[in-house]
């Protein structure tokens, strides 16, 4: 009868330390404690698949109990090596965890472990896939894990530590088992293919090292699979592994992602087509593509070609490809089609039509809409915080005047920049015999042969516009203040604004002309510019021409400023605005007489009255503006 055979990660499994492949910590760490007799009664061996645990919990068994060791090696020729090489030691028992993981099964362990071990020095208890066992099953091991009978020792082994219990971890050593690197693999696939006399090329090799994911014994299937390939006397080469795996060639991945690069999702769903129509499997596809982009965005944040050799899971031909392909992404982009990618990958895993899925997360990459609108809010909420930030700096549009003393150097430095008086814009003159008394401007209604009772103004109506007779060259319609005052009270904020801070200089049917104290208020007029145009064509039937400045020591001469100016009296409606001024001291007034001195020594006394405090200020227009000694 033909011998039956033998797979090659079988065929080829280390016997002893010195054939164990990328452990090289673990190994040296193993070693150690058995030449200077420092066994632990438990182990926890954490790692990948195919990196070498039940190997290496095997070569560590068969050393312990081994009647002729040789420097911390198994000799392979006692009794007990022997069994341990046929499995057939009574004194080893392994136990597959995920077939033996209810409470019953690890009563019965414990129930065994009392007894002594039969050939050997040690009994030992080999668990695989112990992150398999349930709670209660673990519970029950607590106490003989943390207090073991004599000469028994525990080897646990699992693929995913973090199931463990930390009870269970606590009272283990720990070795995390690392990934096997690319070399490594390479260099043990080709001594194999040498002694089984595998034909195969070195690009198939590196190829198989590279899609084993750091296994060896993937990687020694895979060989195994590919063997058949060359029964025929024919070199395996690259394109046969690929097409025995499905997977998708790196030309198909390149081309795919110069296309997506270019957004042009027509031609990069010709491209994937083509990809589909050679029998790869969606879900190969779409990981292919993750994994390639993963390359991309290694390839982005690497600066030399020797440090991307070492990041990039690709060939060394292939490395400079990558390089110049990463540079037509940015890293944002790379890392949202990945994304993109990923969340499509579970969709296509999950979905009864996998095609369909596919096609979406390619022509998302390809297109990058969401990733586009998705940067444009990003800069739009920059430029939004960019501008708040702005508005609340502290802006200083007028000197700030500080009490301090006169002799002050940085005070006396800084001088207040004097504005120039704007001259209003010239206004057609009629000549004065067309004129009617009743249109004289306000400095002129004071003359006594034109002095009409103040008790008939206030008699009229508020919303009531004087009739003036048309002359020969411009209608001119005076407004009344008090009346445009009246009328505004329907807008709450632009009343208290034009009736705390504005000073009318004009008011007539062809141009509104206000000053302000200070011009911060200015653009806040204008802003509201459209109530005042409304109120004064409702007055007077037309839109005067608007002017906002800045009141200047000119206006300030012409008309004092002062309650008359108001003409608060004549209005009732203005007039219960205002509350009656509180009585002032002696000393509030000397104190005003104080700082309107030390104030008049840099500016005249009327430019300084803007600059007082409000209070000082009421003095002084009590007084109109004189200084009491």
């Amino acid at each position: 009868m033909a011998q039956k055979y033998l797979p090659l990660y079988r065929k080829y499994r280390p016997s002893t330390f010195h054939e164990v492949v990328g452990q090289e910590v673990v190994v040296k760490t193993l070693l150690n404690a058995i030449e200077h007799n420092r066994v632990a009664h438990a182990y926890l061996f954490c790692g990948p698949r195919g990196t070498g645990k039940t190997s290496i919990a095997r070569i560590f068994a068969k050393t312990l109990n081994c009647q002729n060791p040789q420097n911390g090696e198994p000799c392979g020729k006692c009794p007990h090596c022997l069994d341990m090489n046929n499995s057939v030691s009574m004194d080893v028992i392994e136990i597959d965890a995920a077939s033996n993981r209810k409470v019953e099964d690890a009563r019965n362990l414990l129930e065994k472990v009392q007894f002594t071990p039969i050939l050997g020095k040690n009994k030992i208890y080999i668990i695989d896939e112990v992150h398999m066992l349930t709670t209660e099953a673990f519970n029950t091991l607590l106490k003989t894990l943390e207090e073991p009978p004599e000469n028994l020792v525990f080897i646990l082994a699992t693929t995913e530590a973090h199931k463990v219990m930390e009870t269970i971890v606590s009272r283990c050593q720990k070795f995390d088992f690392r990934r096997i690197s690319v070399e490594d693999i390479k260099n043990r696939l080709k001594e194999i293919a040498q002694k089984e006399e595998i034909n195969i090329e070195d690009d198939a090799v590196e190829f198989i090292a590279r899609r084993s994911a750091g296994g060896l014994r993937d990687a020694l299937a895979l060989l195994d699979q590919s063997t058949v390939l060359a029964l025929e006397n024919k070199s395996i080469k690259k394109a046969d592994i690929i097409t025995l795996l499905g997977s998708v060639d790196d030309e198909d991945l390149s081309k795919l992602a110069d296309l997506i690069a270019k957004k042009n999702s027509a031609e990069v769903v010709n491209v994937l087509k083509s990809i589909v129509d050679k029998g790869n499997d969606p879900n190969q596809i779409i990981k292919e593509l993750i994994g390639y982009f993963r390359n991309l965005m290694l390839a982005s944040v690497c600066k030399t070609k020797e440090e991307a050799s070492k990041l990039l899971d690709i060939s060394a031909e292939n490395c400079e490809k990558i390089l110049a392909q990463a540079k037509e992404f940015s890293s944002q982009e790379i890392v949202q089609i990945i994304e993109e990618l990923a969340n499509q990958e579970k969709n296509i895993r999950n979905s009864t039509n996998p095609y369909l899925w596919l096609d979406v997360a390619i022509i998302n990459a390809a297109t990058r809409e969401n990733i586009l609108a998705q940067k444009a809010i990003i800069e739009r909420l920059e430029a939004l915080e960019n501008i708040k930030n702005a508005n609340f700096a502290p802006k200083i549009s007028t000197p700030i005047q500080i009490k301090t003393p006169v002799e002050s150097e940085p005070i006396q430095k800084v001088e207040p920049i004097k504005e120039e008086p704007k001259i209003p814009e010239p206004i057609e003159e009629t000549p004065k015999e067309t004129i009617p008394e009743a249109i004289v401007k306000e400095e002129k209604i004071s003359l006594p042969e034109k002095e009409e009772p103040k008790e008939e103004k206030v008699q009229e109506p508020m919303n009531k516009i004087e009739e003036k007779p048309q002359s020969a060259s411009k209608a001119l319609v005076e407004l009344s203040w008090d009346t445009f005052l009246g009328e505004l009270q329907v807008n709450p904020a632009v009343f208290a604004l034009v009736k705390a801070h504005a000073r009318p200089i004009v008011t007539n049917s062809d141009r509104i002309e206000l000053a302000f104290r200070n011009d911060i208020f200015i653009p806040k007029i204008k802003q509201k510019q459209p109530v005042l145009e409304d109120i004064a064509k409702k007055l007077c039937g037309t839109v005067p021409k608007m002017v906002f400045r800045k009141l200047t020591d000119e206006d300030f001469k012409k008309k004092p400023l002062n309650n008359e100016q108001y003409n608060v009296q004549s209005s009732p409606i203005i007039a219960a605005e205002i509350d009656e001024p509180e009585p002032i001291s002696e000393e509030e007034i000397k104190e005003a007489q104080i700082e309107a001195k030390n104030a008049g020594e840099k500016q005249s006394a009327d430019a300084s009255l803007y600059d007082l405090s409000d209070g000082t200020r009421q003095i002084i227009e009590v007084f109109s503006g004189k200084i009491i000694e």
